[in-house]
Parts: C-alpha cells; structure tokens; sequence
C-alpha cells in the first residue's frame, strides 16, 4: 500500500473511531483544488460528500465507482453539494 493510500485509511479510522460533530476528512488534488469528504454522522454513518458543482458528470460517475469498490451497497451515502 503506497503512503497515500495509507494517510488515506489512517484518517478514515480516526474519523470512524472518533465518530461526531466536527469530526471529516477532506481529499484535495492540489493543482485541480477538487475535492471530497468523508463525516460520520450518528443515524447515517459514514456519509461521503461530493461537491457535484466541481466534478464533471464522468468525474462524479467515477468517484461513486471508485467508493463502491471499497464499501458495502448501502454503507455508504453520497450527498451531492453544490
């Protein structure tokens, strides 16, 4: 697993072990400033939140692929922010 990926697992599990208001992590590509972010909201769990305003249609379309890879149908809520 390359350093990314795992900065990437690592800030999921604080966020998941730590689970409340306040609690999100945000990816950004720099050069782009596109990004996206992951809560953990009681009731919802965790809640991943794409603001569809910067992603083009296929850009957003392959986030939600990429998402689906890693977790459950239903495990995940994606919450379209302009």
């Amino acid at each position: 697993m390359n350093s990314i990926a795992k900065r990437v697992e690592l800030g999921l599990q604080v966020l998941l072990e730590n689970s409340g208001d306040g609690w999100f992590l945000i990816l950004e590509e720099p050069v782009s400033e596109k990004f996206v972010q992951f809560a953990y909201e009681e009731g919802q769990d965790l809640v991943f939140d794409c603001p569809t305003m910067a992603f083009s249609p296929d850009e957003l379309k392959k986030a939600i692929e990429v998402m689906n890879r890693f977790f459950n149908s239903g495990d995940i809520l994606l919450n379209s922010t302009n």
